[in-house]
């Protein structure tokens, strides 16, 4: 399909600069929110997309741009893995008939009829 008849070009087409958006015409404002959305640099790509706040219990996510809230994430999720609040819930041996069961291995045993430590 060709160009509709009697269309301006992208860049004929003036625009007023907005937002991170600097440029004047509408193909070089397209241009420029690409190439602005896909750089991997401080201040552009994910820190220019806005999202609301990501309700959760125990955790919780602000509404801000999606750059911070995935760093936001990621610090739960660190904070979370050097805690060791499993240690408590969920045994690192399994025990049966007094056979330990080395870490990294694996072991078919029926069900248990009790939880392991309880």
């Amino acid at each position: 399909m060709g160009a509709a008849t009697g269309a301006h070009a992208a860049t004929a087409i003036s625009a007023a600069p907005g937002g991170f958006v600097a440029t004047t015409n509408v193909q070089s404002q397209l241009a420029e929110i690409v190439s602005d959305l896909q750089a991997a640099v401080v201040g552009q790509g994910a820190a220019l997309i806005g999202s609301l706040a990501l309700g959760g219990a125990p955790r919780a996510v602000a509404a801000t741009v999606l750059r911070d809230q995935v760093e936001a994430i990621l610090t739960h999720l660190n904070a979370h893995i050097g805690s060791g609040d499993h240690d408590g819930r969920y045994p690192r041996r399994i025990y049966s008939a007094a056979k330990v069961v080395p870490a990294a291995t694996t072991q078919v045993f029926a069900n248990l009829s009790t939880v392991p430590g309880a």
